[in-house]
């Protein structure tokens, strides 16, 4: 299966690099869900770092899910402020 990076995503992906250009920082990629192929696509354009977040068992709670989003941002980048 060909897997495609979200348009939405993909228009993030894309600024982030162009700041990495400009700025020389790095980027890091979170995908909650199993998408091992588009993370390895998101290297392959010019990612840093990449965190994939196992699926919850409950969708819908969206309260677990920016938590755990937010542990997984807070991995890749323990300097940053949330």
């Amino acid at each position: 299966t060909d897997w495609m990076i979200n348009p939405l995503d993909e228009y993030a992906l894309e600024a982030a690099l162009q700041l990495k250009t400009a700025t020389g920082g790095t980027v890091s990629v979170i995908s909650l869900g199993n998408q091992k192929e588009i993370l390895k696509k998101c290297v392959a354009l010019g990612a840093d770092a990449v965190c994939q977040v196992e699926p919850l068992s409950n969708p819908t709670d969206h309260v677990t899910r920016a938590k755990a989003l937010a542990l997984a941002a807070k991995a890749l980048a323990p300097e940053a402020t949330l």
